[in-house]
């Protein structure tokens, strides 16, 4: 071989090398952002939607106090559950669930990812992936970024996260926020509420 081969040979090992390494990379940040644990609200931080009381200000909590590792139940990833779902512990779904979830007292935390429809009843729900359909929640909704809640949705209290995506009805405290409602600046929530027709 002469030296031209050489560098020719030696070019595209370089380039295999690189399209490698970046597959290295978004591999592991998919992992970190799949991993990264949920906000939570904890008394005295920013402001939420609808009946907050004094600003709550966001702490991060550890996987186990979202997904409820010790006492809850996972869906996982390559799961598709088809069906009524009744629970008495923390949820965190990974996978799809198509049918109605009743978790009357308790958590659900719905990760990146994955997909539910059309009914959920919670006490708190944590969303970074897709819900489709009826939503009650008595406490709190938490939608992460790039989230996204389609239809209608009931809660206490709604914390949204910039680049998070609303389309639907929204009753906040037992009021309805409707887009042509004029918010104050202190409570404006950095995500898209549109009310469908």
């Amino acid at each position: 071989m002469d030296s031209a081969e050489w560098l020719l040979l030696g070019g595209l090992v370089c380039c295999a090398l690189l399209l490698l390494d970046g597959y290295r990379r978004v591999t592991r940040r998919q992992r970190s952002l799949a991993a990264t644990p949920v906000d939570t609200v904890s008394p005295g931080s920013e402001p939420l939607l609808g009946n907050a009381a004094p600003a709550p200000r966001a702490t991060k909590a550890t996987p186990e106090e979202i997904s409820g590792a010790i006492d809850g139940s996972l869906i996982g990833r390559t799961v598709n559950v088809q069906g009524r779902l009744e629970t008495r512990e923390t949820l965190r779904i990974e996978g799809q669930v198509e049918g109605n979830i009743s978790a009357d007292d308790q958590r659900v935390v719905v990760g990146t990812g994955a997909r539910l429809a059309p009914r959920l009843v919670a006490r708190e729900l944590y969303l970074a992936g897709t819900c489709s359909g009826q939503m009650e929640v008595s406490d709190r909704v938490v939608i992460e970024m790039g989230a996204r809640q389609e239809g209608q949705l009931s809660t206490a209290r709604l914390h949204c996260h910039e680049g998070a995506w609303l389309q639907g009805t929204v009753d906040i405290g037992g009021r309805r926020a409707a887009p042509s409602r004029p918010v104050p600046p202190s409570l404006a929530s950095p995500c898209l509420v549109s009310e469908s027709r």
